[in-house]
């Protein structure tokens, strides 16, 4: 960083006396000597040097807070890539990818145990065993969902919820939803109602 210190020297060039000097002390280089005739060509180059200075320094931070931001985005995209929301895409198309080769798989060994049916006969037998699959298994989770509420707490059916949300009067609606959860437990019923 360059060092403007004034310094008086007796002698300038020519052997004139000079107005101003300055020593420049800059890392890495010896100590350079400025010596000015007149103080307003002193004062002139000590403004330039400041202003120089200054937006060398506005550069530097410039560049350093654009480095920053660089590696920031660097760090987010690696996040994005890495990332929970990322793992769960490659996770959903892995299972997808799955269902449509054993769709596949499925289609042709019932082709090729019944090389007598049509291609397209075959193909649209596979995907209603498909979403017939699909939909026991949909109902297997339910039923499993409904056998782990009762394990952990009490639980009402939804069916008997809807039951009881199309009674016409509130004092049935009350009583059917007293006589789903138990009575007494259901105490806070009546002030909503």
């Amino acid at each position: 960083r360059p060092s403007l210190a004034p310094r008086r020297s007796s002698m300038g060039l020519g052997g004139r006396p000079a107005s101003a000097a300055f020593n420049l002390l800059v890392p890495g280089g010896g100590p350079w000597g400025l010596v000015f005739d007149t103080d307003q060509d002193a004062a002139g180059f000590e403004r330039d040097l400041t202003v120089r200075q200054r937006l060398v320094t506005v550069s530097l931070k410039t560049s350093r807070g654009w480095r920053t931001v660089e590696e920031l985005q660097d760090e987010l995209l690696e996040v994005r890539r890495n990332g929970f929301c990322a793992t769960l895409m490659w996770a959903f198309r892995w299972f997808l990818m799955s269902v449509v080769f054993s769709l596949f798989v499925y289609a042709a060994a019932n082709c090729a145990s019944e090389p007598e049916k049509p291609p397209l006969e075959v193909a649209l037998t596979s995907v209603a065993d498909a979403v017939s699959a699909f939909v026991a298994s949909l109902e297997w989770l339910s039923s499993m969902g409904t056998a782990t509420c009762a394990l952990l707490g009490r639980c009402v059916p939804a069916s008997e919820l809807e039951r009881c949300a199309s009674l016409p009067e509130a004092v049935e609606l009350q009583s059917c939803i007293r006589a789903l959860a138990g009575s007494g437990s259901m105490q806070w019923t009546s002030a909503f109602l």
